[in-house]
């Protein structure tokens, strides 16, 4: 199967899908954080919404963005990560530092040299901390991430390297903007680590083999909200537009089943938790041993 963007990206440096899931749940971990540390400097809530993957290069996420928009952190002179805020996003940030609330008279205005200066300090603190509590452990070999010197900036910032670009959309008082946050495909996959677990062949169960063989085998989760049976001459009027009813919600909440070869696996709900969607699993489908009890007699 052609593969495209960022799995193609991926296969060249021998990732699969489960690490381009965990490079999405630390980009979520660290803008948690960050939300957290840049709302205890702005004294305003940050609300986030709709994470999004792409691939791009330090070159184009840096073209034309002043450079107290952007905060390089790495270790051993080596960039293991770049945040960069939009102007709108750091002229709410530098209003609220300011006065505790965004300016309604600010759109299209420029920063001025004190603004700047403030919003480089305020974004490469928080920045630091952030990386170091959710991204050190993962990419940097030190256990802590620092702010790269600013003669190497100039380099990085005109480099061809591809990257891996997680953007979130963010809300502050009652300006919006977005932040991004940049790993560079080499370092991450300096970095990796796949523990293997050594077992001897006599004392492994060929349930246990079966395990240890299937454990990294791609299954396809097809998530269904309902099923409608329709003649096919109904099927054929659907166009733009259609409505199809669907089963009932529980609360408001439309129940979701997560099936594989047309099997239902899990069953349940999606639901927002601090400010992230969700699957919330309620109910184990047939096939899934864990919903198997055994027998009084066993």
């Amino acid at each position: 199967m052609h593969k495209s963007g960022l799995l193609a990206l991926a296969d060249t440096y021998g990732l699969d899908r489960r690490e381009l899931q965990h490079l999405k749940l630390l980009a979520e971990a660290f803008f948690n954080d960050l939300r957290e540390q840049l709302t205890s400097c702005a004294g305003t809530p940050i609300r986030l919404s709709g994470l999004a993957q792409s691939v791009s290069s330090f070159k184009d996420v840096c073209a034309e963005v002043p450079l107290c928009q952007l905060v390089f952190l790495g270790s051993n002179q080596a960039v293991t990560a770049l945040i960069k805020a939009d102007a709108s996003f750091a002229r709410a940030v530098v209003d609220c530092v300011i006065s505790g609330r965004t300016s309604q008279t600010a759109d299209g205005r420029g920063l001025t040299t004190v603004e700047e200066f403030l919003l480089s300090n305020t974004m490469a603190s928080a920045c630091r901390r952030s990386a170091t509590r959710t991204l050190a452990a993962q990419l940097g070999p030190g256990g802590e991430l620092g702010r790269v010197d600013a003669a190497l900036v100039a380099s990085v910032a005109d480099s061809s390297e591809q990257v891996v670009l997680a953007r979130i959309q963010c809300q502050i008082g009652g300006a919006s903007g977005a932040l991004d946050l940049a790993l560079p495909f080499s370092r991450i996959s300096k970095n990796r680590a796949h523990p293997v677990t050594a077992h001897l062949p006599g004392q492994m169960r060929a349930e246990s083999q079966a395990r240890a063989w299937l454990g990294d085998a791609r299954a396809e989760l097809v998530a269904v909200l309902g099923q409608l049976p329709m003649p096919l001459n109904a099927v054929r009027e659907l166009g733009p537009g259609s409505i199809l009813p669907l089963r009932s919600l529980k609360g408001g909440v439309p129940g979701i089943e997560l099936q594989c070869g047309g099997q239902t696996l899990f069953s349940g709900a999606v639901v927002e938790h601090r400010g992230w969607r969700r699957f919330l699993i309620q109910q184990t489908g047939d096939l899934d041993e864990r919903s198997k009890q055994p027998d009084a007699g066993a």
